[in-house]
């Protein structure tokens, strides 16, 4: 079978060259009809027009005569390479001094034979049938006029269309065995719509302890189990500021209660100032590390500590102020700690870590 390709810009009936390049006339002018039907392609000039049908005594009607539109300019090329091409049918030119026919591309040599039949001026009905003859005649057949607008639905050769089993492409075949086998039970045995929410709901799982969920950030076994919260390091630390605090801190002496008179006069105030650093240092790091095993954390403990040393609670790093006549200056607390103190309009006093 033939295939044509339609150019309506340039008026061209291509033949394409898939092997059978002879065809009827009848064949050209079908396929130009599904084209015109196709998208807007009913825009272009008509290339055919059909004479056929027509009575021209009781039993003989005109065979079918098309005509193609070479006033308007289309023409039939043939594919390239050389060959013969045969037309079976009664194909004119609507205008007879304008050929119907257009070279190939390539220049190729092609001779195209047309076939018109001899006796095609009248077809008898046959058996000297008149019309209503036929009519019964057809009607024997099965033909009636509910089946006949169903050869309409013939609308192309059923050989283009796909045989059993040939319906999907492989991508498609390999989906749905896919479906297939996912869906292994009916749809109607599992949960509709609405149930599952139910069956959490008599479980307990209201919506606030979902939420919840997002809480369980990272694994359990991650974190410390009890008596675990400090490492080895702290642990050794706290282990042995323990054991130095090994009475309650009210049954010792208050301050200026520590010494007697002549064991006052006997210390000098550098010395007792260097013994009560060592004291208060250890306090507070035995308190940091006290916090940290309380649950929290190095930078949280480390953050209380600087709080103490800012109030100026830590002798061992007293905090100092410098302010000029302008109110502005800095405070210290240890190396650790550095603030700037700025007095802005309206008495506003701005402390700032550097």
């Amino acid at each position: 079978m033939a295939v044509f390709t339609f150019y309506g810009d340039d008026r061209i009936i291509q033949v394409e060259d898939t092997g059978d390049h002879d065809f009827t006339a009848q064949e050209v002018y079908s396929r130009w009809k599904d084209w015109v039907q196709a998208s807007d392609n009913s825009k272009y000039e008509i290339a055919f027009r059909s004479v056929a049908g027509d009575q021209v005594s009781p039993t003989t009607f005109i065979a079918p005569y098309v005509f193609l539109n070479t006033t308007a300019g289309w023409r039939i090329r043939c594919h390239d390479g050389d060959h013969v091409m045969r037309i079976d049918g009664n194909l004119y030119s609507e205008d007879p001094d304008l050929p119907m026919f257009t070279p190939p591309l390539d220049g190729a040599t092609v001779e195209i034979i047309v076939e018109r039949s001899v006796n095609a001026v009248a077809i008898s009905a046959g058996g000297g049938l008149d019309e209503q003859g036929v009519r019964d005649a057809m009607t024997a057949q099965g033909y009636t006029t509910a089946r006949a607008p169903k050869l309409d639905q013939l609308d192309a050769a059923v050989s283009t269309r796909a045989t059993p089993g040939q319906g999907l492409t492989t991508p498609q075949a390999t989906s749905l065995s896919t479906i297939e086998s996912r869906a292994d039970v009916a749809t109607s045995t599992r949960a509709a719509a609405g149930e599952s929410a139910a069956a959490l709901s008599d479980v307990g799982a209201t919506s606030i302890r979902v939420a919840k969920l997002d809480e369980l950030d990272a694994a359990i076994s991650s974190r410390a189990a009890p008596g675990q919260g400090l490492t080895s390091g702290q642990d050794s630390k706290l282990s042995s500021i323990d054991g130095r605090v090994d009475v309650a801190v009210s049954t010792r002496a208050t301050p200026g209660q520590g010494l007697t008179s002549p064991q006052a006069t006997q210390l000098s105030s550098a010395a007792a100032d260097a013994a009560l650093a060592k004291i208060n240092a250890a306090a507070a790091e035995a308190a940091a590390l006290s916090l940290a095993g309380q649950g929290l954390t190095d930078q949280q403990a480390t953050m209380i500590l600087e709080m103490y040393r800012i109030l100026g609670l830590d002798p061992t790093k007293p905090l100092v102020h410098e302010v000029d006549s302008s109110g502005n200056g800095s405070r210290t607390a240890g190396a650790e700690i550095e603030q700037d103190i700025a007095t802005i309009s309206g008495g506003l006093v701005v402390v700032t870590r550097t």
